[in-house]
């Protein structure tokens, strides 16, 4: 499934779905900052997820993309947006 990643550096011991229909999902957070010139929101955006594990005590995701890099998204995001590899194509299963 992901043959061309080091999953010895992944904590196999968690519980990981696999989300390699995505292209990318971004996490937009609100800005904290008092600034009129800042952006309401602020964006995060992982290309390429492949594995998510969510953590439902934290409320944080751990994403793993397809370079190997592994990313934590911690509670507190207002929206989350997925881009699937195919047009039309629902990229989530709720």
């Amino acid at each position: 499934m992901f043959s061309d990643l080091d999953l010895l550096k992944v904590n196999m011991d968690l519980d990981w779905s696999d989300i390699t229909n995505e292209y990318s999902r971004t996490y937009l957070f609100p800005n904290k900052l008092d600034s009129p010139f800042e952006r309401p929101l602020v964006a995060v955006t992982i290309e390429q997820p492949v594995m998510l594990n969510v953590n439902y005590k934290s409320g944080g995701h751990r994403i793993i993309d397809n370079f190997g890099e592994g990313w934590y998204i911690p509670a507190g995001w207002v929206a989350l947006h997925w881009e699937g590899w195919e047009e039309g194509m629902p990229v989530y299963g709720f």
